[in-house]
């Protein structure tokens, strides 16, 4: 017999039978019992809720779109400076700036795109090939000192 007991008032919480005619068979029915433990302290069998990495995609998803509207703004502004260069009213120091401020755009336009592509394969990856995390089950240990109850899985 096992017992979940209150820390609070000593009043028996949940109790339940084993019987098993070997090791293998006391495991299962260990992992039966901690169910059934944890269902009549529940009151019902609640599912455990899976994560995935398949769940999680949508974080590059939002980096990649990040990365292309940084791509879009630096290539946008590096083509202005282009065509603001291409004036021939210009003397040789806005000339120089303004050929500068057009390669540094390019240069962020560029990472961007290179962020966003990189992102966005990421997350393609994590929800095309994303399976669940094992799940959470109660189980139960004995040991010739007591016996206890806990969680185990990925959390």
């Amino acid at each position: 017999t096992i017992r979940i007991v209150s820390s609070s008032n000593a009043k028996v919480m949940a109790e339940t039978n084993l019987e098993a005619s070997s090791e293998r068979g006391l495991l299962t029915e260990l992992d039966d019992a901690a169910e059934r433990l944890g269902s009549s302290i529940r009151g019902v069998s609640a599912p455990v809720k899976k994560s995935s990495v398949k769940s999680l995609s949508w974080v590059p998803a939002v980096v990649a779109a990040a990365g292309a509207t940084v791509a879009v703004i630096g290539f946008a502004g590096a083509g202005d400076k282009y065509a603001a260069a291409q004036s021939p009213q210009l003397d040789p120091m806005t000339f120089s700036l303004t050929v500068k401020e057009g390669k540094n755009l390019q240069v962020v336009g560029w990472v961007g795109a290179s962020v966003g592509v990189a992102a966005l394969v990421t997350a393609g990856v994590m929800f095309f090939t994303g399976d669940p995390a094992p799940t959470v089950s109660p189980t139960v240990m004995v040991t010739p000192s007591g016996a206890s109850v806990g969680l185990s899985g990925a959390f």
